[in-house]
């Protein structure tokens, strides 16, 4: 039972409390006993989701092809093109690590050989990239339309940047 005290008697500020052990949360992503990031390993440990995602994207194509309701069939298109774009994004991000990987591999050898490290900049590495690309698109056939379509986005730009003709006429 706790003492009894007389309730005339004022209160000390330093009242002795007996002090609680404050819980440590401690967050996964910053804390150094959960280990590193590593993207490669992460990837092979959830692989199985994309095997899910796969599954996903089959539903809802059926989904899309029995449902009737326009509402419902927006929804559906909406998710599945966003699943699209997803891969789309992952494909390249994927192209472009393996690009880099491939430099690491190429300087790494230069260097055994004797050559000083060099480390290529953001933009040539772009320009790497973009050659991979092209030699892609040249093998399935596709750089042609991917040129037609590229030439037409920039000159819609380039019109848009003109000045208006206003009241010349």
């Amino acid at each position: 039972r706790p003492n009894e005290q007389s309730s005339k008697k004022p209160v000390s500020r330093f009242r002795e409390v007996i002090q609680v052990k404050k819980k440590v949360i401690q967050d996964p992503r910053f804390s150094d006993l959960c280990g590193t990031y590593d993207e490669t390993f992460f990837k092979k440990s959830f692989s199985f989701i994309d095997d899910i995602r796969v599954r996903e994207r089959n539903e809802l194509q059926d989904q899309l092809a029995k449902s009737k309701d326009p509402e419902e069939k927006e929804k559906i298109k909406y998710l599945l093109n966003r699943m699209t774009q997803q891969d789309m994004a992952g494909k390249k991000k994927e192209k472009s690590v393996e690009i880099k990987q491939k430099i690491r591999v190429q300087e790494k050898a230069l260097v055994q050989d004797g050559k000083l490290p060099f480390h290529l900049k953001k933009s040539e590495r772009k320009k790497l990239e973009l050659a991979e690309q092209y030699r892609e698109l040249k093998k399935s056939g596709k750089l042609e339309q991917y040129l037609t379509k590229k030439r037409k986005k920039n000159a819609r730009k380039e019109k848009r940047k003109m000045p208006g003709r206003g009241n010349m006429e």
